[in-house]
């Protein structure tokens, strides 16, 4: 797990950081344990434990360590020989459209009144490569996209796109938040692709598509994981949906 990444991510501070090691190395013990405790052997208070439930975008010190139990647990078990072929069925498409099935419609009206206007694509890191293929995709159906990592590129300029569409991951990534408030501020609507849990991205968003991630806290995308190609199926189905 790069806590490193988990820091720049939330903004946290040395103390912040120290108590989210600290938890991390055994979450039932932080569980038993609670805030005074954590804060105790931390020496800090318990102010900075609830700050980093905050910061992490967690309801409270329990709903962290829960969550944080579950995506860890989850991540450290074994995969099953038959976990390591994703099924991408019939079920799977139920489920994404489920879902996601008002954000289907939204972004079908966007994308036939946008035909003919500009559509910025942007991501970064392995997301970068999910909105190269949406562009790619785009362009094949006759729309006039174009990805660009070029933050100018978003602002009132001749190139000031009418539709952006953004891939995060974590929905917090700071390069692509700075990205959809220069469209925002410009006039351009805003559609996100980012994990199913509550995220900045996706709440500032105009429309944001929830795509399960199966390892939320694997930022360097070392193990197996549904979000991207699960984002890759979204975008097949929106293709179909608007023809």
């Amino acid at each position: 797990m790069d806590l490193t990444k988990l820091q720049n991510r939330y903004n946290l501070n040395e103390s912040e950081l120290l108590v989210l090691k600290f938890i991390l190395e055994d979450l039932d013990r932080a569980l038993k344990f609670g805030i005074k405790e954590i804060a105790q052997n931390n020496f800090c208070s318990t102010t900075v434990v609830v700050n980093l439930a905050k910061k992490m975008k967690y309801s409270g010190f329990t709903d962290m360590i829960y969550n944080l139990k579950f995506i860890y647990q989850n991540k450290s078990e074994p995969l099953k020989e038959k976990e390591y072929f994703f099924d991408l069925d019939l079920n799977s498409k139920l489920e994404i459209y489920e879902r996601n099935e008002s954000e289907f419609f939204k972004l079908k009206d966007i994308l036939t009144a946008y035909k003919d206007k500009l559509i910025l694509l942007y991501g970064v890191g392995f997301s970068e490569i999910i909105a190269k293929y949406f562009q790619l995709k785009l362009l094949n159906n006759s729309y006039l996209s174009i990805f660009s990592n070029q933050h100018q590129n978003y602002e009132a300029t001749n190139l000031a796109p009418s539709l952006v569409i953004i891939v995060s991951k974590s929905g917090e990534t700071g390069s692509a938040l700075t990205i959809l408030k220069k469209a925002r501020e410009n006039g351009a609507k805003v559609v996100a692709f980012t994990n199913e849990n509550r995220n900045t991205i996706g709440e500032l968003a105009d429309i944001n598509f929830k795509l399960y991630d199966s390892n939320k806290l694997d930022d360097r995308n070392i193990n197996a994981n549904e979000f991207f190609p699960n984002c890759v199926l979204c975008f097949e189905m929106i293709i179909e949906f608007v023809k």
